[in-house]
């Protein structure tokens, strides 16, 4: 009863972010691919910028406590499996996001909330976009 309440959670939380930008669905990333993330920040401006999968992001972020490391991997930083896991474009909209924002407010943030909410499937049902570890 658990996993499926969080299933409908999931689902529920992803379908709200299509009013907030575009959710590209669950679309794999290939380790070293080059994607334009696009993401929106609180003053509706639209941005995009080139990142490399898999990869550290260019630069520093806006908080120090964001992981730069593994663009595009679906949830925090490269994780314990050592940068093994799902890489989709939607969580690294996110990533991109986040590397700019200095707030970690999950669905809730004022700059990335819709992105995470975007990547909430991605980060669920994802499995088809798992890479091996680095």
């Amino acid at each position: 009863m658990k996993k499926l309440l969080t299933t409908l959670f999931v689902i529920l939380i992803s379908h709200t972010a299509l009013a907030d930008g575009k959710n590209e669905g669950i679309t794999c990333l290939n380790n070293d691919q080059w994607v334009k993330a696009q993401w929106g920040d609180r003053s509706n401006s639209n941005r995009s910028q080139w990142f490399q999968a898999t990869k550290s992001a260019p630069g520093n972020p806006a908080n120090s406590g964001f992981d730069t490391g593994c663009m595009g991997r679906c949830g925090e930083g490269c994780g314990s499996d050592n940068g093994a896991g799902f890489y989709t474009k939607d969580c690294m909209d996110h990533d991109a996001c986040a590397f700019y924002d200095s707030e970690f407010g999950g669905a809730f943030d004022r700059d990335c909330g819709d992105e995470w909410r975007q990547a909430a499937d991605d980060f669920s049902f994802g499995q088809a976009c798992r890479l091996g570890s680095k």
